[in-house]
Parts: structure tokens; sequence; C-alpha cells
């Protein structure tokens, strides 16, 4: 067992110092494994970064999209993010056959992830999307759209359900993590709390009423 492990640990080693040139870019303290399926090229990496076992991330194309990752990101296994799609409006090919040259600039849109956010395993995050600084994703959501920062979104397609604290609270950790010019601001947090309520108004499921006996 320990040779074997001693093995697997010098093969991704030897993969890692392969990889790591042909990212987009990479900071320090990345842990990408070796069992996923990447374009890397397409990959922005910043610093303080884990990624989970047996993960997808496509990105590039005619359009160039890209997949941002900023600090302090972990992800659970087999996260898949895409950035682009296949053009479905154009009648008169077979989809299979229309080429990357003749996508339009909406199929292909960056993914960005704004830094300490947590994703669960088996999560889906699709073309366009940003997660915001400190948001949370459940395990098994499809992300279709951009989430707010410090909420907490799950489900298919994910919705922000609730925030992970407090305006005073976030804004506490702010002061404490961040230097002054890369804080947050009330303002911002404030709308994002609004945009969590917004989100769960249009998903609340009206209540049963029940039907009067005769």
């Amino acid at each position: 067992m320990f040779l074997m492990d001693l093995f697997k640990r010098q093969r991704d080693r030897i993969w890692w110092r392969k990889v790591h040139p042909q990212l987009g870019a990479c900071g320090e303290r990345v842990r990408l494994p070796s069992c996923g399926d990447y374009v890397y090229s397409s990959l922005f990496f910043g610093s303080n970064i884990m990624i989970g076992r047996r993960s997808i991330m496509w990105a590039g194309g005619a359009l160039g999209s890209r997949i941002v990752i900023g600090d302090n990101v972990v992800m659970g296994p087999e996260v898949v993010i895409m950035s682009g799609n296949h053009h479905t409006g154009l009648i008169g090919k077979y989809i299979i056959d229309i080429g990357e040259s003749e996508k339009s600039p909406e199929d292909d849109r960056d993914v960005i992830f704004e830094g300490d956010n947590w994703v669960g395993a088996r999560a889906i995050i699709l073309k366009g999307v940003t997660i915001g600084r400190g948001a949370v994703i459940g395990a098994g959501s499809v992300v279709t759209r951009s989430i707010p920062p410090y909420s907490i979104a799950a489900g298919n397609p994910a919705r922000p359900i609730k925030m992970r604290g407090t305006v005073e609270e976030i804004l506490a950790q702010e002061q404490k993590l961040y230097p002054s010019e890369k804080r947050l601001s009330r303002e911002a947090l404030e709308e994002a709390v609004l945009k969590v309520e917004k989100a769960r108004q249009r998903s609340a499921i009206a209540p049963v009423t029940k039907s009067t006996q005769a």
C-alpha cells in the first residue's frame, strides 16, 4: 500500500509539471487532480484552490471562453463546469455538423468564481455564470444563472435559498479577511440580500388549502 501511494504521488507530480505550463494562469497551492477532464489553456486559477476528483472543466472554442477561479475555492468530486454550448438555432444542419466558427457570441461565455466558494459534489455550472464571493453551491445543483455573493444556492435550476449570515456579520468577515480596497460594500451586500429574497419569493410554493367537508 505504501509503495502504491508513493507511485501515485510521483505520477501526479510528473503530470502536474507537464500540465502547469499549459494553464491560462495559476497561482500557488492549487490542487488539480489528474483524474479529470480539462481544457488547460482556458483555466485561470488564483491561489489556494482544491478541485475534486473526476471533475470536468471545458471552455475555449472559437470564441475563447474561460473558466476563472479566484482564491480560496474548494470543490467536491465530479463537478462539471461548461462555459460553452452548441449553436442550436441554426436550422438546416445536423447539430453535430455545426462548427465552432458558426457559433454566436451567446454560445460561449466565461464562468467566473469570485473566490471563497464551496461547490458540492456533482454540481453543474453552465456558461455565463458568475459565482459571487463567499457563495456556496449545493451538491447536485445545476447553475444556469449568476449567484449573489455570500448566498447559498441549490436545486435544478439552482436558486439562492438564504444568505450565509447577516449583512453585519459578512461586513465583519470582509474587514477581517480583505484589504479595504477589495472589500464588498454594504450596498453590494444589501443588494445580494434583495436578490436572495426575490429568488425565494419566485420559488415559493403556494400553500395547499384544505377542502371543506360536506
